[in-house]
Parts: C-alpha cells; structure tokens; sequence
C-alpha cells in the first residue's frame, strides 16, 4: 500500500552497463516512477497520476540507482504492483559479436538460424531490435 505522502524506493545497483525497466500499477490510478542516480539526479519520470507508470532507461553504466514509486495526487492509501528489471546493454548490438542474451538470440535464430549458426550480421541485430526486444545503445 501506498499511503498519501508515501513513498517505495527500489535500489538497483550495476555492476555493468545496463538498462534500467521499472513498472507500476495501481487499479485507482494516481502513481507515478522515477529514477534516479545515486547522487540523487532525476534521470527519468512517468507521467504523474495514471494507473500505469513506467520508465525504460538508457544504457546506464555502472553505478548505484533507484526507482521511486508515489501516489502525489492521492489522498488516500492505494494498492500497487511494482516490478523492476535490468537488461545488459549491447550483448546483441553489435554486428560479430554473437548475442548474449539467451532469450533474444533463441527468438532471432527461430527465424534466421544463419545468425547462430555461422555469422551474427548487421540483419539479425535488426531483427533482434524490431522483432526480439533487444535495446540497442543510439
């Protein structure tokens, strides 16, 4: 629960470059997510107030963060789901690098086995970024 006022703080620590995803919801709305570094700089917010709040950082190196769940436009308490997760950066970004992330190479090389098989081209890095989820560094 979610008192007014209240707030819930995830601490995510990295030991590696990766992305930050953190989710919240609460059925009678009124939440809001922020991450922050470990200095305490805003990197990134939800919308204030909705029923689903989420955040998806960049690629974050190492370092101390935190996500920050609230309910700032409720004045009574509220129940919330929170989740967290982290991904590493890069891993399936790079054309010859191979993919390191199981799920991902398992759903490009369903299709394309050539990507697991002899080469990880320029084509299955698309792939693993339009088709597989894979966040990729701009």
């Amino acid at each position: 629960m979610l008192c007014p006022g209240d707030e819930d703080w995830r601490f995510v620590p990295l030991n590696e470059p990766h992305f930050i995803d953190g989710w919240l919801a609460a059925p009678d709305g009124g939440v809001q997510l922020t991450l922050l570094n470990g200095e305490g700089d805003l990197l990134q917010t939800s919308a204030k107030g909705v029923s689903i709040a989420e955040v998806y950082s960049e690629c974050l190196p190492p370092g101390e963060y935190f996500l920050r769940a609230s309910a700032p436009s409720k004045d009574v308490p509220i129940g919330y789901t929170f989740e967290l997760s982290t991904q590493p950066c890069g891993g399936c970004c790079e054309s010859g690098d191979g993919c390191l992330d199981p799920t991902i190479a398992e759903c490009v090389c369903v299709d394309d086995d050539f990507c697991c098989t002899v080469s990880w081209d320029q084509a299955c890095v698309n792939q693993a970024v339009r088709f597989c989820g894979a966040r990729c560094p701009l």
